[in-house]
């Protein structure tokens, strides 16, 4: 019970302040909370695209997979 409202602590202070990337928050999800790999997940793992194009606009192409 406590690891779970420190995981959902955790989640919401960083996702409030922006201060982690849609890739980050998926990994969170995957590693802390028992969620599945996501698609992005599974993107980056293949492909390494996010993490070499930094500037890539992460919620854009999130929200152009997920609308597919």
């Amino acid at each position: 019970m406590c690891k779970d409202i420190s995981l959902d602590n955790i989640e919401r202070k960083h996702i409030s302040n922006g201060y982690w990337s849609i890739l980050e928050r998926d990994y969170f999800g995957h590693n802390f909370c028992g969620h599945p790999k996501s698609n992005f997940i599974i993107i980056e793992e293949t492909t390494n695209i996010i993490t070499k194009n930094e500037k890539l606009n992460q919620g854009f192409v999130k929200k152009k997979f997920y609308n597919r």
